[in-house]
């Protein structure tokens, strides 16, 4: 069965997007776009007909129209995260399979709100973890046992994640990041979602968390530490918008002292045991956001078909990220 999907928000992450939904052609079809900005419309309606290949995308500056155009049977909000819960009111209330970038709300509450409208419209609602379905972490979470055997790795004590942006200069934000919510609101949430897949963290609580911001507020930096109530692996949480680099990994620490880099922006795995580097996995060849985002719409397309939905993990991932944010 093919779904028609359509997004509301064209901004930073659009491109990305329409990429994925390319590989996806078999599956997916855009059949409308939705956004207030008339010239970021225009100029989106263009790229997604041009690399789509089709003239029957239908745009709106208005969501209300696009409701109730019925167009589509999914709707992919990408819009800031401030508007996610509005807007996806809205798009549940009317009945639509709804997609949310992350995070999908700024506060914890406003998830379960969420899920019990879908569930009152019998309606699935999905959220983007795009970091949770990269490459290599796949790789890592399907070939992890025999790794660990082959390698007689032990048990995983450390998990650290560090995912740098080069979103800010000389302390100024570069223009239209603004709307992300700053690097914890951004980043951390993808880490959390990585870390998830590779241990549930239904068990883990904070214990530290730390932040940076610039002269207007906004979060530039943070470190965020975790502790499980059960014998699961430490994690540590590094996210920097101030190093003028794009590198996101995943550094896994074991009983044996060897350690496994998941690197997300290379999707390359390498096992470190002593003095050897042992290459496990590459895919740097593929465009790296454009392969994690038809990787997610692809599960969605699965869970569709099973009734399944990721709710277990959004609700661990946002309490986390959400509970932390407001403490004082």
């Amino acid at each position: 069965m093919k779904h028609n999907i359509a997004i509301i928000g064209l901004g930073v992450i659009y491109r990305q997007h329409i990429q994925a939904l390319q590989r996806l052609s078999n599956i997916f079809q855009l059949t409308a776009i939705c956004d207030i900005n008339d010239t970021q419309l225009a100029e989106g309606h263009k790229l997604a007909e041009t690399q789509l290949q089709t003239d029957n995308i239908a745009a709106y500056t208005d969501i209300r129209q696009c409701l109730q155009s019925r167009k589509a049977d999914t709707i992919l909000i990408a819009t800031p995260p401030h508007t996610h819960y509005q807007l996806a009111q809205q798009t549940l209330s009317a009945g639509y399979n709804t997609i949310i970038e992350k995070p999908a709300v700024l506060h914890t509450p406003q998830l379960q709100q969420l899920y019990n409208i879908a569930e009152e419209h019998n309606v699935t609602l999905h959220i983007a973890f795009h970091a949770a379905y990269a490459a290599d972490l796949i790789w890592y979470n399907t070939h992890r046992q025999e790794t660990e055997q082959n390698y007689n790795l032990g048990k995983l004590r450390q998990i650290t994640c560090q995912f740098y942006d080069p979103y800010v200069n000389n302390g100024i934000l570069d223009k239209g990041r603004e709307t992300l919510g700053g690097s914890y609101i951004d980043s951390t949430v993808n880490e959390l979602s990585v870390v998830d897949t590779i241990t549930p963290l239904d068990t883990y609580t904070v214990s530290q968390r730390h932040e940076t911001q610039n002269n207007d507020g906004i979060t530039i930096s943070s470190q965020l530490q975790l502790h499980s109530t059960t014998d699961k692996p430490n994690v540590s949480l590094i996210t920097d918008w101030t190093k003028g680099i794009n590198k996101k990994t995943t550094t896994l620490t074991y009983d044996n002292g060897a350690t496994i880099l998941l690197d997300h922006s290379r999707q390359t795995i390498t096992l470190h045991d002593n003095t050897t580097v042992h290459l496990l996995y590459d895919n740097h060849d593929a465009p790296r956001l454009p392969t994690q985002y038809a990787n997610l719409l692809t599960d969605y397309h699965q869970q569709l078909a099973t009734h399944q939905t990721n709710q277990r993990q959004a609700i661990a991932v946002h309490q986390l990220l959400l509970e932390s944010k407001h403490q004082k």
